[in-house]
């Protein structure tokens, strides 16, 4: 069998053996052979250049410490980090769906056979749950295939590695799936790895609350985390005015995934980003957008107006302070009268 690292180098090889036109034309080819599912081993991700060409494998390192994430087509789970406590979380209140721990992704995150969109049961005239993985599973080849034709990782100084648009992208389209290990969500994480994570919906849907306007809530929360493994888009970088955005939906009735969408059209050579959340950055993780709208830079200089103006105030009373304790320290004193 071929592993992926003989492809690399036999690719290596062609684009040394011709000029570079001829290798850009065959980006699209490279990408094909460098990620194809019959390869042996775990699939890497590999950055490129400015034309496209693979050139070394992408490594991640948190903590000091270096690792080469894996290719993910679909989500996965491991049963163990599901136990009930103290090593898991425990089974919710109103589980009655499938055995706890789970065993599979959708058990966790799928749904009954009702479908919550339009409340009809399964019945002889409605594709079964093997055709809508079938169905699904052909879904995962053309989103690679989207990939493949459209999309790039490129490295910039300051930003890192990031999703680039090799082709022009429409706005509304759906661009591919953010996969990952599925691990519960407490909450307070704070281990350094959530940097590539995304929230998911656990459960069947819960009945809608008259009281709330919203849509019925779920019955926990998860975590998607592609720290190790995951799709392309464990790569996508924040803007402040980002050019897509992640959307949990339902493919079929088993199968809740989240999604990239781009909410603007996307120009070949334009980052594919998202808006990672208000609090996420800091003094010591700056954001590096540079954007117009960055909210980072804008609420930075508030804040640096605000604490230079506290400054000034707070040099104004030492100043007012200390010309009242000077005045008094060099006030001759009253001299007495003397009467006549």
């Amino acid at each position: 069998m071929v592993t992926q690292r003989q492809v690399y180098f036999d690719i290596m090889h062609e684009v040394k053996e011709h000029d570079l036109e001829h290798a850009k034309r065959r980006v699209v080819e490279y990408q094909r052979r460098l990620y194809a599912t019959n390869l042996e081993g775990n699939l890497r991700f590999y950055s490129q250049d400015k034309d496209g060409i693979p050139y070394a494998m992408i490594p991640t390192v948190i903590d000091g410490k270096k690792f080469y994430s894996t290719l993910l087509s679909r989500n996965y789970i491991k049963r163990r980090a599901w136990q009930e406590s103290p090593n898991g979380p425990d089974k919710p209140e109103n589980w009655n769906w499938t055995e706890w721990p789970p065993r599979t992704a959708n058990d966790l995150i799928g749904c009954k056979s009702v479908c919550e969109f339009c409340a009809e049961r399964d019945d002889p005239d409605t594709p079964d749950r093997t055709r809508l993985d079938h169905a699904y599973t052909e879904w995962i080849a053309r989103a690679l295939d989207f990939w493949h034709n459209n999309i790039f990782i490129w490295k910039k100084p300051k930003l890192g590695f990031g999703l680039y648009a090799r082709n022009r992208i429409p706005e509304g389209t759906h661009i591919g799936e953010y996969t990952g290990l599925i691990v519960p969500y407490y909450g307070d994480e704070n281990d350094g790895m959530d940097s590539y994570n995304m929230e998911i919906d656990g459960g069947p849907r819960l009945p809608k609350d008259p009281r709330l306007p919203d849509d019925p809530l779920p019955q926990f929360i998860c975590r998607l985390d592609a720290t190790k493994k995951g799709s392309i888009f464990r790569f996508m970088n924040h803007s402040c005015d980002p050019s897509a955005k992640v959307v949990q939906m339902r493919y079929g009735i088993h199968h809740r995934i989240v999604v990239v969408v781009a909410t603007e059209d996307i120009e070949p050579g334009d980052p594919i980003t998202i808006f990672y959340s208000k609090d996420w950055f800091n003094d010591g993780n700056p954001c590096w957008c540079r954007e117009t709208a960055c909210k980072w830079e804008r609420r930075r200089t508030r804040e640096k107006a605000e604490a230079g103006a506290s400054d000034l105030d707070a040099k104004t009373n030492r100043s007012d302070t200390g010309r009242t304790e000077r005045d008094k320290a060099g006030r001759k004193p009253p001299q007495k009268q003397c009467h006549r």
